[in-house]
């Protein structure tokens, strides 16, 4: 169907091709294959073989596409994520291959694998094996050596931006230095108004305390005087008390014995006088 066209999209911003047919699209496969064969028949590539076995599956999918008669318009989803960033494949056109393309020319296609290899991440500066390759891939990092003035102009240019970011770290070091000085004098001053109200709330918890304490003091030793005055009094009254209490319980005891005595004496008395009285009455009834 002359109607059906597919567009494949490349690494590169803006980069596409379109086709209108299966067989200029297996033709121009053909062709970028074989602008990438030097790859895999290096060492490094050979040890990949990540380009060739892709093309080969594109293909496979392809003609299985082309079998089962769907228009080419369906090959899209099968050939672009090849070459987006996370895929194998990049266009022989675009900036990657000709910086590949350039590294190849300088360094041979050893290094130009190497480096090929290290943008898919797989190998690192770890599995240099040869000066070409670490230099290879010096020069995909930084176009501009190539060119000796671009190396001194890098370098100068290097030179000048650290030297501005030695000047803004010093910078920035002075003004954090500064305010750190401010929030060290700021906080000393909070310090020091906490350690005055501290203080004057210690001093005056200490006041109250000692005249609390005082006080304490003074009402005990009123109230031992009190006890004191108390008893001395009670002492003073109790002593003539005691004593008068104890010539009443003499004299009450005296004024026992008394009345005991006499009421011994009386009938003895009688008896004595009836004897008398007798002996006096015969004496006289006898004379």
């Amino acid at each position: 169907m002359t109607d059906e066209f597919v567009t494949i999209t490349f690494d590169d911003t803006d980069h596409s091709k379109k086709f209108l047919t299966y067989e200029s699209f297996f033709n121009w496969l053909d062709e970028e294959k074989q602008k990438w064969q030097w790859d895999y028949q290096t060492q490094t590539g050979n040890n990949l073989m990540g380009i060739n076995q892709v093309f080969e599956s594109i293909r496979q999918q392809v003609v299985n596409t082309q079998i089962n008669s769907q228009p080419i318009s369906q090959i899209s989803n099968l050939v672009s994520p090849c070459y987006q960033a996370s895929g194998w494949l990049r266009h022989s056109e675009g900036i990657f291959a000709k910086s590949i393309e350039r590294i190849r020319l300088r360094h041979g296609d050893n290094a130009a694998a190497f480096v090929f290899a290290f943008s898919k991440q797989q190998v690192t500066l770890a599995n240099v094996s040869e000066p070409s390759q670490l230099a290879a891939c010096l020069l995909f990092a930084l176009p501009e050596l190539d060119r000796p003035d671009a190396i001194a102009k890098r370098l100068e240019l290097e030179r000048k931006n650290y030297r501005i970011g030695i000047s803004k770290q010093l910078d920035k070091l002075d003004e954090a230095s500064s305010v750190r000085d401010k929030n060290f004098k700021s906080h000393l001053a909070g310090a020091r108004r906490i350690a005055t109200r501290q203080l004057l709330r210690t001093r005056n918890i200490d006041k109250e305390f000692r005249i609390s304490s005082d006080q304490n003091s003074n009402n005990a030793i009123n109230s031992i005087y009190a006890v004191e005055e108390t008893f001395r009094k009670k002492m003073e009254l109790q002593a003539p008390v005691e004593y008068w209490t104890t010539k009443a319980s003499k004299h009450s005891d005296n004024a026992a014995d008394a009345v005991w005595r006499l009421k011994l004496y009386f009938p003895i008395s009688i008896v004595v006088l009836l004897v008398c009285f007798g002996l006096a009455t015969a004496l006289l009834l006898s004379k």
